[in-house]
């Protein structure tokens, strides 16, 4: 499915608490979603989830090197802000349509980018699982925000890699459109592990 513009890593709930807590409460502003302090609340905390990741990694070598992807939803009012880092996905449906909000930071997405891949070429590459940025590899990460203003009826699906590398985007849309929202995971998971997915214990 051709891509198409949006529509206009450790626990990191102590840093959006701490946040909360400051005399410029985030969460208390009644600004238009450019001005909204809510992104660098959530940038921050993503920021902060990465360097405690480095860290612990630092600090026990049999950890060392370790990093992990982000992909991350804030809802207040009718403000959505994504914070991402890696290739784990956002996704929004919307009146029918799929968007993909979040631009995968990977080295097949470079190619194709680049035009040296197609979209389908890349699904199939065996450079898939190479990522150009993620939480916790260095102590500082560039997190890419994106903002959306909200609509009634809005649904927005996160998701690892290993579910976007086995369903078609028509597919999260058909679920989220179709399906009781409580069954949606479950189901989209069932479809991932009979293409080939694994199950991993929590």
């Amino acid at each position: 499915m051709a891509r198409r513009q949006p529509p206009g890593r450790a626990d990191h709930r102590e840093e959006l608490i701490s946040a909360k807590l400051r005399v410029d409460d985030p969460f208390a502003a009644q600004v238009a979603l450019p001005e909204s302090p809510l992104a660098g609340a959530l940038r921050e905390a993503v920021e902060g989830a990465c360097a405690a990741v480095f860290r612990t990694s630092r600090a026990n070598p049999d950890l060392a090197g370790m990093g992990t992807t982000c992909i991350s939803l804030l809802v207040h009012a009718d403000h959505a802000i994504v914070g991402h880092v890696g290739d784990s996905r956002a996704y929004l449906v919307r009146d029918g349509q799929v968007w993909q909000l979040s631009e995968d930071h990977s080295l097949v997405n470079e190619q194709v980018r680049a035009g040296l891949l197609t979209d389908d070429e890349a699904k199939h590459s065996r450079l898939k699982n190479i990522i150009t940025r993620s939480v916790g590899f260095e102590e500082d990460v560039l997190v890419d925000m994106i903002g959306v203003e909200t609509r009634a009826g809005d649904r927005f699906l996160l998701c690892s890699d290993g579910l976007s590398n086995l369903i078609e985007n028509d597919e999260i849309r058909d679920a989220l459109v179709e399906t009781d929202l409580a069954k949606v995971p479950e189901i989209l998971i069932q479809l991932a592990n009979s293409r080939g997915g694994t199950t991993t214990s929590p």
